[in-house]
């Protein structure tokens, strides 16, 4: 089984993780721009407070000028130096941020509060009263005329105060509003991250720990003896190839205690040779096995018996000489050789009458696996496909592993038939 990309645990453990980390990152840079907002708002209701409390202050002093206005000239410079100078800061201060170029109002498109009507009414209303206290204290700027101005800015100052109070409420709503828009993206982030972490842990365990739990339920099933359990492949990604590759196995471990137990059952060499064939053919491609005794010259294989497709079948030619085939050559290395196609033997070993055998019946591939006697090389168990290249090292190292209990068997019920 190969992986399905989509289901795979690494696509999907980092698809979480990069939701997370999103999540985070987003929070953080959002934290970041809200901290930069937040001070930009206290900077401007300071500001939008010290406006309020400047209008407010003309008028007091506008009142208390005119509760004590000069008598003589040395009085009036006084306060020309005096409440004049006070009257021009609080004039310049509230020019620099309502007027034509002011502070306040280029700011105010920052803050989200370009459609808010406070704004501009407060910059109407200080151009009117600006308008209006330029033409009450006159042209002359080194004689103002004072009492005017005190009682323009008596007369028109509550309206002022009203605008910037008003303007001073717009930006603590504003603040207000943006600081409850971020509690509720933070709860958002907080709940997406929740989320996010419950579906990590419903993905944990539905995903990896439950299908871990039901292999090591299987693998307590075959160490109790129960081989040939199987476990449904959950899905195509990690742990179903793991939990595929330990059905295999259990699949192998049944097939191969079922080819142990028929072979030390068989009473003759054509019943050991039929049970090889019916368990191999589910590890092996396998269309053809036959059993070859030794001579005692060594100088001949004898066929002794041969399954075709699963039947017994007579052979038709039974002595092959050993002398440079094949069959020589396997039982010279002591160990299965594996022919990967017959037709193209090649490496110097000529091809010899046993083989030209088997490519009339139309075989290709062969495993020659020798098998022991007491003393000395008694036999080969042959098994051949039709097909070119069907044998694998895998396939090759499967029969050097069962060599020993096939030769066995076959040595057993070659000893009952003889008696």
């Amino acid at each position: 089984m190969s992986i399905d990309f989509l289901h795979s645990i690494r696509l999907q453990l980092a698809i979480l993780l990069l939701g997370l980390v999103a999540v985070v990152v987003a929070s953080s840079g959002y934290a970041v721009h809200s901290a930069q907002m937040r001070q930009q708002e206290q900077v401007v209701l300071a500001t939008a407070a010290r406006l309020e409390h400047a209008s407010h202050l003309m008028r007091e002093q506008a009142m208390n000028y005119l509760a004590t206005p000069a008598r003589d000239y040395s009085t009036y410079f006084r306060d020309v130096k005096l409440y004049y100078q006070d009257l021009l800061a609080h004039r310049e201060t509230l020019d620099q941020n309502l007027g034509p170029d002011g502070r306040l109002l280029a700011a105010r498109d920052g803050l989200g509060t370009a459609d808010h009507p406070a704004v501009l009414q407060a910059a109407r209303v200080w151009a009117d009263f600006r308008t209006g206290l330029d033409g009450a204290l006159g042209d002359v700027p080194e004689e103002p005329r004072l009492e005017w101005g005190a009682e323009y800015v008596i007369e028109h100052a509550p309206r002022l105060e009203e605008a910037t109070a008003a303007l001073h409420r717009a930006f603590e709503e504003a603040a207000r509003a943006g600081l409850n828009w971020q509690r509720r993206l933070v709860r958002v982030a907080v709940i997406t991250a929740l989320l996010i972490m419950l579906g990590a842990v419903y993905w944990l365990h539905t995903r990896v720990l439950r299908p871990l739990h039901h292999a090591v339920g299987a693998f307590e099933h075959v160490s109790q003896g129960d081989f040939g359990h199987q476990v449904p492949v959950p899905n195509r990604n990690e742990i179903g190839l793991m939990v595929e590759s330990f059905n295999s196995l259990s699949y192998r471990l049944h097939a191969l205690f079922q080819l142990i137990d028929k072979v030390q059952q068989a009473e003759d060499p054509e019943s050991v040779l039929t049970s090889v064939w019916h368990e191999l053919e589910t590890f092996i491609p396998l269309d053809w096995a036959a059993l070859l005794s030794v001579t005692p010259d060594q100088s001949a294989g004898v066929l002794e018996h041969a399954v075709l497709d699963g039947r017994s079948t007579p052979p038709s030619e039974r002595y092959f000489p050993l002398a440079n085939s094949q069959l020589d050559a396997a039982l010279a290395a002591k160990t299965p050789l594996r022919i990967p196609d017959l037709q193209q033997t090649g490496g110097g070993v000529p091809m010899a009458a046993f083989e030209r055998t088997l490519i009339e019946q139309g075989l290709r591939s062969v495993l020659l696996l020798p098998v022991k006697g007491t003393h000395q090389h008694t036999g080969l168990l042959v098994l051949a496909s039709r097909q070119p290249n069907a044998y694998l090292l895998s396939h090759q190292q499967l029969i050097t592993n069962l060599a020993g209990l096939i030769g066995h068997a076959l040595q057993k019920t070659v000893a009952m038939e003889k008696q």
